[in-house]
């Protein structure tokens, strides 16, 4: 049993506030992550969800700015021995340019980092852009990506029954935010 560092990547965009998942998509993202993490890499769970209260929604998600937080934080890991990975929640559409996210998708796979990606609300318009950012951060089966279109689906259900969440069963580590 290996150990990881994990960081997730929770979409706080303006998106977020869309309906079409019930309650909300922001209610259904903390349902499946079960924190929000607005600190650095840490174990203690009380904090992690203690941080949820603090969400803010606004803006636009930004995943290659994320995901250059996340190879930061994972550089700057406690425990160098653990594997290093991000798992990305994405509800809104991605406004990142294809190309910008494969060379970042490149340099995290050089870097070890693996990503998982959750998407959620704009399936169809992300497909083609988060496909690319799996397939090219990917190495040996390491990242995967859930999609999990509008409707009768509980996203943590979905979640527990992917292979994110079964190749990672056995992780533990620290967690973060970005987006």
């Amino acid at each position: 049993m290996s150990l990881e560092a994990t960081f997730l990547c929770l979409d706080t965009s303006e998106w977020m506030r869309n309906g079409d998942y019930s309650p909300s998509r922001l209610e259904i993202q903390a349902d499946a992550a079960n924190r929000e993490m607005l600190i650095t890499l840490s174990s203690d769970i009380g904090c992690l969800l203690e941080c949820m209260t603090k969400v803010k929604v606004e803006g636009k998600i930004d995943i290659v700015a994320a995901l250059k937080t996340v190879q930061l934080a994972l550089k700057h890991r406690q425990n160098k021995a653990q594997r290093q990975r991000a798992i990305l929640f994405v509800g809104s559409p991605v406004c990142a340019d294809k190309a910008e996210v494969v060379r970042m998708a490149k340099r995290l796979k050089k870097n070890n980092v693996a990503v998982d990606v959750i998407s959620f609300g704009e399936v169809e318009e992300n497909a083609e852009v988060l496909q690319a950012l799996v397939d090219n951060v990917n190495a040996n089966g390491n990242s995967h990506i859930l999609t999990v279109p509008p409707g009768p689906h509980i996203l943590s259900d979905q979640l527990w029954n992917s292979p994110i969440i079964m190749t990672n069963a056995s992780g533990g580590g620290g967690s973060g935010s970005g987006g």
